[in-house]
């Protein structure tokens, strides 16, 4: 991998995770990005091997993106991993409809309908922010 592609973490609920490979076929694809989080393609594992894991690729990353689920039946781990990217001062770009999340609506936070709009959004990012692909 080139290191000067822009890395990203992409965070979803655990039950979409073959959307999710798509997803990260398609982004790679598209906007040229190193999608850099591995928990869609992992096998099961308990969650306190997976967490450490999942907030090491997450903290090492220069944008995260989410994809919403609107799932109430999934453990929400998408929301922590907003919670830490607005905390360290990330960008986030939402994939689907905000959701009754009150974060969703912050100035960092951009909506986008479609896999296009993110990889749009995502090749502005690289070539705007050049400091943004550095690796930490």
């Amino acid at each position: 991998m080139i290191d000067e592609q822009l890395r990203v973490y992409l965070a979803a609920s655990y039950v979409r995770r073959a959307e999710a490979r798509k997803i990260k076929e398609q982004l790679e694809r598209m906007a040229e990005v190193r999608i850099v989080s591995d928990w869609m393609v992992r096998d099961p594992e308990p969650s306190d091997q997976c967490a450490p894991k999942d907030y090491q690729q997450l903290h090492d990353q220069a944008q995260v993106l989410v994809v919403l689920t609107g799932d109430t039946l999934s453990k929400g781990g998408r929301h922590t991993e907003l919670g830490i990217a607005l905390a360290e001062g990330k960008p986030v770009l939402l994939l689907g409809p905000r959701e009754r999340n009150v974060f969703h609506h912050l100035a960092q936070v951009t909506q986008c309908d479609t896999v296009e709009d993110v990889a749009s959004k995502l090749i502005m990012m690289a070539n705007d922010c050049p400091q943004v692909v550095v690796a930490s």
